[in-house]
């Protein structure tokens, strides 16, 4: 009996341009692209007519890199926040580089691409479609060093993720006049 390997992707949902965004990122990180739209799904009959063309579903796949995406927002709406970040890892440092510069066209550069304490390049930016992402490369080295080391390192990076968050929520507060 085979063992199927349990998996997370990440699924983005837009308001009316996942069409736009995907391609964006199919451009951005290569792989292959498919689309499903309402028109073309059981829905069809169900959904006002103006949302024919809305994307149902879609995929992104480039190896084991998968994104998913979609127009069909609750009804509350879409509301963008900062409680999630796509992680990028990197296999080489020109692969980095060329997602970094490609992701952050219309967007922000929130980190510099820079080596960071956790010895590896390390990067962050928001898309030009309010997504949140953190761009990470580990050059691997056959060093012998042991499994505690990468620990360490994992743990020292898992910090300055919730130190980040921290100062994060603080600013939050203090902007906050209630």
């Amino acid at each position: 009996m085979s063992k199927l390997l349990s998996t997370i992707h990440p699924y983005l949902t837009f308001n009316g341009n996942c069409r736009e965004a995907m391609t964006f990122y199919q451009q951005c990180l290569g792989g292959e692209l498919v689309f499903q739209t309402i028109a073309e799904s059981p829905l069809s009959g169900k959904m006002p007519k103006r949302t024919k063309d809305f994307i149902l579903h879609s995929t992104l796949t480039n190896g084991k890199l998968v994104l998913m995406g979609s127009d069909m927002a609750p009804e509350t709406g879409l509301i963008r926040g900062n409680a999630v970040s796509l992680v990028l890892n990197a296999g080489n440092k020109e692969e980095i580089k060329d997602w970094y510069e490609k992701l952050s066209a219309g967007g922000q550069a929130t980190h510099p691409l820079q080596p960071n304490f956790w010895d590896a390049l390390f990067g962050s930016l928001t898309d030009r479609f309010g997504n949140h992402w953190l761009l990470n490369y580990k050059e691997v080295r056959k060093s012998g060093k042991s499994g505690r080391s990468c620990n360490r390192r994992l743990g020292l990076y898992n910090e300055y993720l919730r130190l980040k968050k921290e100062k994060h929520e603080q600013r939050i507060t203090d902007q906050d006049p209630h």
